[in-house]
């Protein structure tokens, strides 16, 4: 039993004795590495610290601010690397110093207070101010490299001192967005389709459809509110970023100025038996006809003239043309011909392409494109039942070519003799839907070519030389997949007529009348056209009436969005961010740090083989005195120089002793007893 337990134990140590006897050889036949084993693991801990503080930032930089345990933070962390730094580098700082104290005074003769200054110095930043001032840089005309190595480490003792609060600026927390793993969403829409009922006479309908109460409520919000309607989104923390471009049918209007194109035609008319008025006529075409405003020059007693007329003529191709010419009679100078004005709107179905950003629970939208032609008549071609519904209801359709994700999608496209390059992005489109939804979509035939111009290519050549995509008139299925669901843009013509006869043509078409000989002037005419009359500045310009149209289309838009067709109105996705505290990084006071610990290396490893080359050419080597007190108490001064200093050392007071200490020039010599220190003449 004995035996066993002693070989189990001689096993568990032998891997420690070889260590020990390795770590011994080692030292023996590398004498000046046991000399400087410490320091040199000193630097190696010092840069170790160094990379840590890289490391944990570069880990952190611009991320949330950790949650660790205790309540730890970076710049805990930060604090204990530095106090690494600041030991290990104060180590070799001060055992170099030390180091070079000895060689100092074994190859030349050394005044006493430059030997005590250098053994100050490696005990603080006070003794390293001291030996700044008392190394002779320049004796007796001789350059030594020795007092520039020490003074260059009691620089870098008293410069350590700041590597705490400078290290403690590395970091700075800041307010940051951090991505969530939820998405946000912003209301859109493919397709839409919304009239009210039709007023019912008998088995026929006296009217197309009546215009339903809330798309009335959206157009009015955007003309009568001062704070319109946002699309319907979602953003749970209250910031999101919609980045991607995304897009949505809505209206679009635009507006110019006409008044170059007015005909101005004076005449005179009788209005009494005695008095003649002199008239004149403002006229914009529209369409066919004109539109014209007619006002007297003046009207000797009280009367109504109108200052603003306005007509539409819609279509449903292109749209609701609105002609206005407006009268001003504020401006001055007075000149009629001048104060009167001719303008030109358009509102037509379009496709908006937007950006939008949610911060701090406010929504921003950027419009980036509107798309307003491109679009082509196509059929539902389908029966209904009841005698309300139409039997042949139409659409206008377009295709988003960016949507697509192949080229061969693209050359799909081409082959029926669609006609279209690699820039265009918007391509009028043949089909439609019929039901379903953006994922399984139930596409509606296209409508007789001889509708249009530009009908379904399966109805001429050289749709019908590809059978694949074409049968007879009629499209495949793989022709209605090349573009998917999701990148077509179909409007009814049901919405559209229904909006232009029984809106647009309507708040758009009367006149604003003025009374301004009335006893209290004013002007009279529909709540629409006050609100066009007294928009923006109230001065009738280019940009108050395009303000208020805009105002009123994209109301109108965002009602849209919100109400389109169950299964194609996808909302659009966005990355959805937290306010949170997160590590920025200031990496100019890092620099500091790394200086500071290259600096080092570099003191340490001028002062190794400097203090080498000194000692292997010098008679007295001091290998490995350093900081201790041990070779002062056995290697103190020779017998000579005590009785010299007899007189000096009676006294017990420390300041006197460093007085004496300045007209006192040592130096290490051997002797029988080892190297001792010896007073030198001066």
């Amino acid at each position: 039993m004995t035996s066993e337990r002693a070989h189990t134990g001689n096993w568990i140590n032998f891997p420690w004795r070889r260590l020990v006897n390795f770590r011994r050889n080692f030292l023996l036949t590398h004498p000046y590495f046991s000399l400087w084993w410490l320091e040199t693991t000193c630097c190696v801990i010092a840069l170790g610290g160094l990379l840590g503080i890289v490391a944990l930032i570069h880990t952190h930089e611009g991320k949330p601010l950790p949650q660790w345990q205790f309540g730890l933070t970076v710049n805990a962390i930060i604090a204990i690397f530095t106090l690494v730094i600041k030991g290990a580098a104060g180590l070799v700082l001060a055992e170099g110093i030390s180091h070079l104290k000895w060689v100092s005074i074994s190859g030349r003769p050394q005044s006493l207070s430059t030997f005590v200054a250098h053994d100050n110095a490696s005990r603080g930043p006070y003794g390293s101010f001291e030996l700044l001032w008392k190394n002779q840089y320049y004796p007796r005309k001789t350059i030594y490299a020795l007092p520039f190595i020490s003074s260059f480490g009691a620089l870098l003792t008293i410069l350590l001192l700041l590597l705490d609060p400078f290290s403690q600026q590395i970091i700075r927390n800041s307010e940051c967005e951090v991505r969530v793993p939820n998405n946000s969403t912003i209301a859109r829409t493919n397709v839409y389709s919304e009239i009210g009922r039709e007023i019912v006479t008998g088995q026929r309908s006296s009217n197309l459809a009546v215009v339903p109460v809330n798309v009335r409520r959206a157009v009015n919000n955007g003309m009568f509110a001062s704070q319109q309607p946002e699309p319907a989104y979602a953003c749970d923390t209250g910031n999101c970023t919609f980045s991607r471009h995304y897009s949505t049918l809505g209206y679009c209007s635009s507006c110019k100025d006409a008044s170059s194109e007015m005909r101005i035609i004076e005449y005179q008319e009788e209005y009494t038996t005695t008095t003649d008025l002199m008239f004149l006529n403002f006229s914009l075409a529209l369409g066919e006809s004109n539109v014209t405003l007619s006002r007297a020059q003046m009207i000797p007693g009280r009367g109504q003239q109108p200052d603003l007329i306005s007509r539409t003529s819609s279509s449903l191709f292109t749209g609701t043309d609105i002609v206005m010419i407006r009268y001003d009679n504020t401006s001055t100078p007075y000149n009629p011909r001048r104060n009167t004005k001719g303008y030109r709107c358009n509102i037509v179905p379009c496709v908006k392409t937007f950006t939008a950003k949610v911060a701090n629970g406010r929504l921003e939208e950027s419009l980036v494109e509107e798309s307003r032609g491109e679009f082509n008549l196509v059929s539902r071609d389908y029966n209904r039942t009841n005698v309300m519904d139409r039997t042949n209801v139409m659409a206008f359709s377009k295709a988003d070519l960016d949507c697509l994700q192949t080229p061969d999608q693209r050359d799909i496209l081409k082959r029926p003799g669609y006609h279209f390059d690699d820039t265009t992005r918007w391509l009028p489109y043949n089909v439609s839907f019929r039901n379903g939804s953006e994922e399984a979509p139930l596409y509606a035939p296209t409508f007789d070519a001889n509708l249009r111009a530009s009908g379904s290519p399966c109805a001429t050549a050289p749709g019908n030389t590809h059978p694949d995509l074409c049968s007879g008139n009629d499209t495949t299925r793989k022709a209605f997949e090349a573009v998917p669901a999701k990148c077509i843009y179909t409007m009814y013509t049901d919405s559209i007529v229904s909006l232009q006869t029984n809106l647009f043509d309507k708040i758009f078409s009367g006149e604003v009348l003025s009374s301004p000989r009335e006893e209290v002037p004013g002007f009279n005419g529909s709540e629409t056209l006050m609100a066009i009359w007294n928009a923006g500045s109230g001065n009738g310009t280019l940009e108050d009436l395009q303000g208020m149209m805009s105002s009123m289309t994209n109301s109108l838009t965002t009602h849209i969005r919100q109400n389109g067709w169950e299964g194609f109105k996808t909302p659009a996705t966005g990355e959805m961010y937290r306010i949170t505290t997160c590590v920025h990084v200031r990496w100019a006071w890092m620099a500091y740090a790394g200086a500071l610990v290259f600096l080092t290396l570099i003191f340490f490893f001028s002062m190794a083989v400097y203090a080498r080359t000194n000692q292997s050419s010098s008679a007295s080597v001091f290998q490995d005195f350093k900081s201790s007190l041990l070779p002062v108490l056995f290697h103190g001064f020779d017998g000579d120089s005590l009785k010299q200093l007899k007189h000096v050392s009676i006294s017990n007071r420390q300041i006197e002793l460093e007085k004496e200490t300045e007209d006192i020039w040592i130096s290490a010599v051997p002797t029988l007893d080892g190297s001792k220190i010896s007073m030198i003449t001066k």
